[in-house]
């Protein structure tokens, strides 16, 4: 149980419990706050007048029925004075969204990096926030998402891989990024953002995400929350061929090897874009690279099925733009492996990352908003 250190520390930690509601519930009356939370009637209304005060939240007045009692006025968030940034840090590019207080997109950004190492990534992200802070003009942006690539310690702040990118070990980019910004920053396992996303949007309560482009990540929702810690779930990293084609992370036989864009890339000898132009003009050995990454690819997905008990599975990355030339030996093969599997498929775009890096930074990000009046700062 959470111990505050004084009774402001409590008037901010109630503050922020209200905000929250507000939020949850896009419209509600200071009653229904009262009875939801517990607070007294003159707390929800001295915490109401705050957030109003300080353009968190608006108050609309409803039309009084005739011969009835005196209306009651609603409160929701305003959504057009503050925001949070979400940013996708891939290899395949970086993507940014901007998104008020209710979850709503207003503005996006893409900006196809090219980086090599340490620095070079660090500048690059550096850049790409700044430019996307120009485009997000005046706005107020109360905090940054950041949905990351490779292994993360998402509740120290610490980026501590990328196997794409030299020199890159236990990077503490939320400190970098914050120090930049002086915002609080938030990054999180880009696997995780995208199933967050759909998990705000959708029903399911459980489901195995899989990412497949130039590497290939994994998130599992189990319960209705976002199952994992740091290095759990790195399904790229499992071997898909026992002492077989070097991995970029080191190992050797890893489905990343076999699977992803990279890995067939390097298969072929040849760039990703060419392979598939080999596929499509009836190129055998080609054929045989997507014939085997969708076998490689099924084996996985049934193993983490049945270890979870998730038959759910949401698809999503730049292979799936190419479905139409493994897919069919996709679903063969799951067929091949067990006829009776209860896969369930759907398919989402990976700008879900940005928006999922949004949406969790903002639940972050309201417990570090300063509810307090200017005389009690």
């Amino acid at each position: 149980m959470k111990k505050y250190i004084n009774q402001m520390d409590m008037k901010q930690a109630n503050a922020a419990d209200i905000f929250a509601l507000i939020r949850k519930s896009r419209r509600i009356t200071r009653k229904e706050i009262e009875a939801k939370t517990g607070f007294s009637w003159g707390a929800v209304s001295t915490i109401a007048s705050l957030l109003i005060e300080k353009n968190y939240i608006r108050e609309l007045k409803c039309e009084q029925p005739k011969g009835a009692g005196r209306a009651p006025s609603y409160l929701e968030v305003n959504t057009t004075d503050h925001f949070v940034l979400g940013v996708d840090i891939n290899i395949s590019g970086f993507k940014s969204v901007l998104v008020n207080l209710q979850n709503e997109i207003v503005g996006n950004n893409f900006y196809k990096a090219t980086y090599s190492d340490k620095d070079s990534l660090l500048s690059e992200i550096i850049k790409f926030i700044k430019e996307t802070m120009t485009l997000a003009d005046s706005k107020n942006i109360i905090g940054i998402g950041v949905a990351m690539q490779g292994l993360v310690d998402a509740k120290n702040g610490i980026s501590v891989s990328i196997p794409h990118c030299k020199d890159w070990s236990n990077v503490p980019l939320s400190y970098i990024i914050s120090k930049e910004f002086d915002l609080p920053v938030f990054i999180e396992h880009d696997p995780d953002c995208i199933l967050y996303a759909v998990s705000t949007e959708q029903i399911y309560k459980n489901a195995i995400l899989l990412r497949v482009d130039k590497g290939i990540g994994m998130s599992v929702l189990s319960g209705g929350k976002i199952f994992g810690k740091p290095g759990m779930f790195e399904i790229g990293h499992t071997i898909a061929v026992p002492n077989g084609m070097l991995c970029s992370c080191g190992k050797q036989g890893c489905l990343e090897a076999y699977a992803s864009m990279s890995g067939m890339a390097t298969l072929a000898g040849c760039r990703f874009d060419e392979l598939v132009q080999k596929v499509k003009s009836g190129d055998k050995k080609s054929q045989e690279i997507f014939y085997d990454m969708a076998k490689y690819l099924a084996v996985a997905l049934l193993n983490a099925s049945h270890m979870l008990c998730i038959s759910r599975i949401v698809l999503c990355g730049d292979m799936w733009q190419y479905k139409d030339l493994f897919y069919d030996a996709f679903l063969n093969s799951l067929k091949e492996i067990d006829s009776k599997n209860s896969l369930e498929f759907s398919f989402i775009d990976v700008e879900n990352a940005a928006t999922g890096a949004a949406l969790i930074a903002i639940e972050h990000a309201i417990k570090y908003i300063d509810f307090r009046k200017e005389d009690e700062s």
